[in-house]
């Protein structure tokens, strides 16, 4: 195909003499165009058209007449032998260049992949994620069931409240984490929990409601990232910009440079700094060489509306309470669904956290030492990582 445009584009330039569109062709476009305005100066004389008319005619004539002898002109310069030898060259060079930097850096080997055969391999993973989806959607209503009978267990409603994220039951999904920081008044991260799940139920606005939340997060724990972070999503979307810089910012300094959430943080940062015409503030993201690890693990703030996160260690303690056939088929889905979000996004280092605990919990430890050991390569100054791989790599039996 390259061959044949580059044909194509020299062809005309080994050809002799004036053709259609040459010098003898643009010459006499210049004549008709006298001739127009001959008749133009001669109809006015007649009375045939007005001043105006004439004037009219005149203007675009000559202009017509200007464009005509610019193309004459530049026929008249035939292309010296030089010039076209220098032309054929360079046509048949830049495919021959192209050829050989595939050859070099490409993958000519690879075979192909029709857009059938892609078609049907997304079609085939839809269908496996409505399958997961549908399973998980009929294990949270057996578990709403048994809830029903057991109204105060607090961890049951957490289990409740994150698989009704998974199916994209936002606002059920609140109401579930609700009773769950009812029950469990004290709990900070239950609270975020119900505020974010309203947030997705908002398709990612920060309602009244989701700030009550937040805001009874931060009476619980004054440093709570998710709460502060959502907190300053809300300023933004009630349209001050400068008023969510300045908080997102200070939640930035008070983050640990290890924390995996840091850089949405910096992102959100740089991305009003932009809307305000100013410097944004930079944050530090990796931990000083001697810095110990920290103290206990914060809850991250995740992306709005991006989708809900996988399973924790604690979701999958919790599920213990179950009948054995339904806990094992929800948490295997839970887990098989987060390792599908992490193989089609693996630079998430707080997922790959996620799934090497729920892996951990599952006594599955090759792979959970496997999923710790993405996490430690995506994050390598992060001690708190390198301590849980290393414990992985000990309970799988790994050096």
């Amino acid at each position: 195909m390259t061959l044949a445009v580059v044909a194509l584009l020299v062809a005309p330039l080994l050809r002799k003499g004036d053709g259609p569109t040459g010098p003898a062709a643009a010459a006499h476009d210049v004549e008709v165009y006298r001739d127009q305005l001959n008749e133009v100066v001669a109809d006015e004389e007649r009375g045939l058209i007005g001043a105006g008319e004439a004037a009219a005619a005149r203007l675009e004539i000559e202009r017509r007449l200007l464009r005509a002898a610019e193309r004459a002109s530049a026929a008249a310069q035939p292309v010296g032998r030089g010039g076209r030898t220098g032309l054929i060259v360079a046509g048949l060079i830049v495919p021959l260049v192209g050829f050989g930097l595939y050859a070099n850096l490409g993958t000519p080997g690879l075979p192909d992949q029709p857009f059938a055969s892609r078609a049907g391999e997304a079609t085939a993973a839809a269908a496996t994620d409505a399958k997961q989806s549908a399973a998980l959607g009929e294990l949270a209503n057996k578990l709403a069931a048994k809830l029903a009978e057991k109204p105060d267990d607090a961890e049951g409603w957490t289990l409740l409240g994150r698989t009704y994220m998974e199916t994209g039951r936002f606002a059920e999904g609140a109401a579930a984490y609700g009773r769950a920081a009812a029950l469990s008044p004290v709990d900070a991260d239950l609270k975020v929990s119900e505020g974010e799940a309203l947030v997705y139920a908002a398709e990612g606005a920060v309602t009244p409601a989701a700030r009550a939340a937040m805001e009874t997060a931060l009476k619980l724990d004054p440093h709570h990232p998710g709460a502060l972070f959502y907190l300053g999503l809300g300023i933004y979307q009630s349209g001050d910009k400068r008023g969510a810089y300045e908080a997102w910012v200070k939640l930035g300094r008070d983050t640990p440079p290890e924390a995996p959430y840091l850089g949405q943080i910096q992102s959100r940062v740089d991305a009003v700094a932009r809307e305000l015409g100013i410097t944004p503030a930079k944050f530090p993201t990796a931990p000083p060489p001697s810095a110990p690890p920290p103290a206990a693990p914060v809850q991250a703030p995740p992306p709005v509306a991006s989708g809900a996160p996988g399973p924790s260690a604690a979701d999958v303690q919790a599920a213990q309470q179950m009948a054995p056939d339904d806990r094992n088929a929800m948490i295997r889905s839970m887990v098989q669904r987060l390792a599908d979000k992490l193989a089609a996004n693996p630079a998430d280092v707080e997922g790959w956290t996620r799934l090497g605990r729920a892996y951990g919990v599952l006594g599955e430890a090759k792979k959970s030492a496997e999923a710790w050991g993405k996490a430690a390569a995506l994050a390598p100054a992060d001690p708190a990582i390198k301590a849980e791989l290393a414990k992985a790599r000990a309970a799988a039996g790994l050096p």
